[in-house]
């Protein structure tokens, strides 16, 4: 909007100008009119900054945020510091395939302890649920039945990156990671990478490893700590 302002004064201003005013009236025209922009401006700009504000607030209401327990998310930035100093040893030693191995770590470390205590705590209020029912029956307070079909579906162990509930997790809540999504996608060349150091049967040069497979992991790290926010936890038994 003041973009658009700007643009129409300076037109008009060109428009005059090119005329070659000499009339002192039209000349004060032009000086009225510049001030009228300014002052248009300086008005429409604490109301543009209070609609930025605005969106902020609501892009963070929106926004999914992972929540783990204060001592969790200290543990993982305690290993996101230990495996950054490794990335950097093994670039000094011009080891690439180690260094890129090292960040990527990170992020699966992190994204395997989200989904582990996503789950775990699924299976802790269905527990709890079940509890509370065996409770209402043998007091002789109803209670509504537990969705048993939910029992099935909720795993002791994490799966693997393959697994289609782990890779739904991920879509759905890293939606607005992309650099996560392309990670964790099996197809995309960043995790075929990965697979192929890992097995030893791929290498990485200086310049990809510079130019695009590093700032690519990184700012999967990055959207990923991003969204963690501490959980006051308590639920007996979780940690």
């Amino acid at each position: 909007m003041i973009k658009d302002i700007q643009q129409n004064v300076e037109n008009t201003i060109a428009d005059l100008q090119g005329i070659q005013i000499s009339n002192k009236k039209s000349n004060q025209y032009v000086e009225n009119l510049k001030k009228s922009w300014v002052d248009q401006v300086a008005r429409m700009k604490p109301r543009q900054q209070k609609r930025t504000m605005e969106q902020q607030l609501l892009t963070r209401q929106v926004m999914n945020v992972i929540k783990l327990p204060k001592e969790q998310i200290a543990k993982l930035q305690k290993h996101r510091t230990k495996m950054e100093e490794k990335c950097l040893m093994h670039e000094q030693n011009n080891a690439y395939e180690k260094a890129y191995l090292a960040k990527w770590m990170i992020v699966e470390r992190t994204l395997n302890e989200c989904y582990l205590w996503h789950r775990q705590k699924e299976k802790y209020v269905l527990m709890e649920s079940w509890i509370n029912y065996f409770d209402g029956w043998f007091n002789g307070r109803p209670v509504a039945r537990p969705d048993t079909k939910m029992i099935g579906s909720i795993p002791l162990k994490t799966p693997g990156w393959g697994m289609p509930i782990y890779t739904k997790y991920i879509s759905v809540q890293f939606r607005q990671c992309p650099s996560v999504k392309a990670l964790a996608d099996p197809k995309n060349k960043y995790r075929i990478k990965r697979d192929g150091i890992g097995h030893k049967t791929d290498s990485l040069e200086r310049e990809p490893y510079y130019s695009d497979f590093l700032p690519m992991v990184e700012a999967a790290i990055d959207e990923v700590f991003q969204m963690l926010v501490p959980e006051e936890v308590n639920l007996v038994g979780c940690s």
